[in-house]
């Protein structure tokens, strides 16, 4: 069962899920997106392949989207933006939300899309748009998307804006506030290991096995009676680890 829903525990464990990001020259608002499109959206981990970073743009000039990435499957062109506080008691108000929202208005026609590039834009922003051929999926029909990600608690007018733009498009902006962040950082948080000893039977007795680097590794057979009764394993708090001594 969940524990009941605290904000400072909350921006906490946030924090934590999204240090890991905080990577090369991003700023904290990007390693927060770059953690929810690899948790949120399964992009690859940027450590493993250049898709996140690809996805992400950041700086003057970037008519409030710090990312894009398109989703040919269901033919929807999502935009992003992220604010990162770094004050656990921070609210979002509804100023960046409007932003976000009026940018989709450079999306409206194919038109629009070539006129920004024509503008004054960041670099990286021009980019994206070039690479992913974005004045041709707006042509072709690609639904706009704007997610909003932040890890602040949303204020009276936040929520304010939100319901009425839900009134006419309740799929056009999908926001990502604390509680709903909490609950992503709760759901893939690495299992924690479990602080009790465990001593097991083995009748056959066991074998060890020396591998590379130093490393050993103990195989044996125990009986299946023996590991339902583990502490652990009802929250799978087993799988993380336990000390079990081989004597």
């Amino acid at each position: 069962m969940a524990g009941r829903y605290d904000s400072n525990q909350a921006f906490e464990r946030i924090e934590k899920s999204v240090s890991g990001y905080q990577v090369g020259n991003r700023t904290e608002s990007l390693a927060q997106l770059a953690w929810f499109l690899h948790v949120s959206f399964r992009m690859e981990d940027p450590e493993d392949d250049p898709s996140i970073n690809e996805a992400l743009c950041d700086g003057g000039n970037d008519k409030g989207i710090d990312a894009l990435v398109p989703s040919h499957p269901t033919r929807e062109l999502f935009l992003f933006q992220s604010k990162r506080s770094r004050n656990g008691r921070s609210q979002e108000g509804d100023t960046e939300l409007r932003k976000l929202y009026a940018a989709r208005e450079f999306f409206a026609s194919r038109a629009a899309v070539e006129g920004l590039l024509k503008g004054k834009i960041n670099e990286e922003l021009r980019g994206l748009l070039m690479r992913h051929e974005v004045p041709q999926l707006v042509e072709d029909g690609y639904e706009i998307r704007l997610c909003f990600v932040t890890n602040s608690e949303l204020a009276k007018d936040a929520r304010e804006f939100i319901d009425a733009v839900g009134k006419g498009s309740p799929e056009l902006l999908d926001v990502w506030d604390r509680p709903r962040l909490n609950g992503l950082a709760e759901e893939t948080q690495p299992a924690e290991l479990c602080p009790d000893d465990c001593a097991l039977t083995a009748p056959a007795g066991w074998t060890r096995l020396d591998l590379a680097g130093g490393v050993a590794m103990v195989v044996t057979v125990v009986p299946a009676v023996d590991l339902v009764r583990l502490p652990g394993i009802d929250d799978l708090k087993l799988f993380g680890g336990f000390r079990i001594p081989c004597g």
